[in-house]
Formats: C-alpha cells, sequence, structure tokens
C-alpha cells in the first residue's frame, strides 16, 4: 500500500484506472475490483490520453510493482521515476524520445526498501550499510539527470518519518528529513529543486517551466539529532530556462 491504497481508492469512488499490464496477480485483481475500467498497457506500449501519449516502464525483476511513467505533453516531456529503480537503457531509450523537461524522482535514503527499517541504531555497520545506501539513491538520481538532461530535476516522493518505536532511531539520522545536502551535490548534473507537497510546475510551449514551490516547514519536531532539526523554506517561485542553462530564483 505504499503508491496504492485501496482504501484511497474506495473513497474517490470508481473511475478507470490506468496501470501497467503488471506480473503481480493479487495487485492486478485489486486494481480490477476498485476500477469502473481498468486499462493494462504492455511495457513501453505507448497510449494516448487526450493531448498526452504516455509509456509505463516496469521495473524489473518482473514480479515488482513499480515503474516509471513516460508523459509526452505539447508543452514537453516530464518523467515520473518515483522510487522506481532506474534502468540505463529505459533512460536513454526515453530520451531519444526528445527533450525531457521535467524528471520527478525521490532521494529517500532510509526508505529505500532492505535492509530499512530492519537496521537497529547499536548495530556496528549501522553507519556504514546507511551510507552505502545513501550513495546508491544519490547515484540513481544523478543517472537520470545525466542520461535525461532534463531542463530541471525535482527531488520528491518524501522524505518520510518512522513511527513505530523499533524504528524511531532512523529519524535521527541527518538525511532521513532533510534532503538540502543531497540536492546541493546533484546540482553539478543540472537544476535540481527539492518543494514540498503542494508545489506546482507549469509547462509552455516556449519550453519555460515556472515553478510555484510551496515552502518546507521551518521546522520540525525535535530529533535526536539536533543539527538538522531545521529545514530553510526553498525559494517560493523559480523561472527554469533551459537554453541558457540556469536558474532564475526569487
Amino acid at each position: 500500500e505504499d503508491h496504492f491504497d485501496p482504501q484511497t481508492l474506495r473513497e474517490i469512488g470508481p473511475k478507470p484506472i490506468i496501470m501497467g499490464a503488471f506480473r503481480h496477480t493479487g495487485f492486478r485483481q485489486q486494481a480490477r475490483a476498485l476500477a469502473s475500467r481498468l486499462i493494462e498497457i504492455e511495457n513501453g506500449q505507448c497510449y494516448t490520453l487526450g493531448k498526452m501519449r504516455i509509456r509505463i516502464h516496469a521495473e524489473t525483476p518482473s514480479y515488482r510493482t513499480n515503474s516509471v511513467l513516460e508523459i509526452d505533453t505539447p508543452c514537453g516531456k516530464i518523467v515520473n521515476a518515483n522510487d522506481c529503480g532506474l534502468d540505463a537503457s529505459v533512460l536513454q531509450d526515453i530520451a531519444a524520445r526528445g527533450k525531457v523537461a521535467l524528471f520527478f524522482s525521490t532521494l529517500n535514503v532510509l526508505a529505500n526498501g532492505w535492509p530499512f527499517p530492519y537496521l537497529r541504531q547499536n548495530e556496528s555497520d549501522y553507519a556504514v550499510r546507511v551510507a552505502a545506501v545513501r550513495e546508491q539513491v544519490r547515484e540513481a538520481f544523478a543517472l537520470g539527470m545525466k542520461i535525461l538532461k532534463p531542463t530541471v530535476s525535482v527531488a520528491f516522493a518524501g522524505p518520510v518519518s518512522f513511527l513505530h518505536p523499533l524504528s524511531a532511531h532512523l529519524n535521527s539520522w541527518p538525511e532521513a528529513r532533510d534532503w538540502r545536502q543531497l540536492v546541493r551535490e546533484l546540482r553539478v548534473h543540472g537544476p535540481v529543486t527539492w518543494p514540498a507537497p503542494g508545489s506546482t510546475f507549469s509547462l509552455d510551449t516556449r519550453d519555460i517551466i515556472v515553478a510555484d514551490q510551496v515552502p518546507w516547514p521551518v521546522s520540525n519536531p525535535p530529533r535526536q539529532n539536533a543539527s538538522s532539526a531545521n529545514i530553510p523554506a526553498p525559494v517560493a517561485s523559480a523561472v527554469f530556462r533551459p537554453a541558457l542553462a540556469n536558474v532564475a530564483q526569487t
């Protein structure tokens, strides 16, 4: 129920659902029961939706239910990788089909599957193992930026907080809920931002992106690591122009 919450879909009411033709039988059965119409798109198949064309690229191996969503709009291409594992060959195919305006992916270090949330703070290699996954997450995001060469990359789908007492210590890791340093490191590959939920990005036909970014809270609840307790608000608005290869922020 990470990105597919049956209760939320029930509250919305029966609607057509478009999803990849995943091989997970239980997942498909649940979606079919919730949808007024289930549209399953084969891996990489182009599907026209109004003025948009979409492709769903399923993560391998086939038992997984993550995917990358490629959207072609009249104003530019959007790639939503969420927290899906990134395949260089898939990214190269996407890039070959046209300029990418927006690339969305996550920098969730502590919610990136095994070994989290199973790590205990008293384990001797706790810090080493977290640091290793941190580098994997950063390099995966950088891979997307380098291959897709988007006008702007957006870090989203997080951060997360662990509520169970057995995993609460993970919240004290400096980058559990503060991605500023990761974003700074990624900016060597191009413009990248980390907006709060509710932010919007608007594309126009001149290949300019206007971002209205909702500020993150100035402070978070107390943590074990006080040095990362404050998260400053990002810029309120930004204009991204690919031809200039820079970012004008206000």
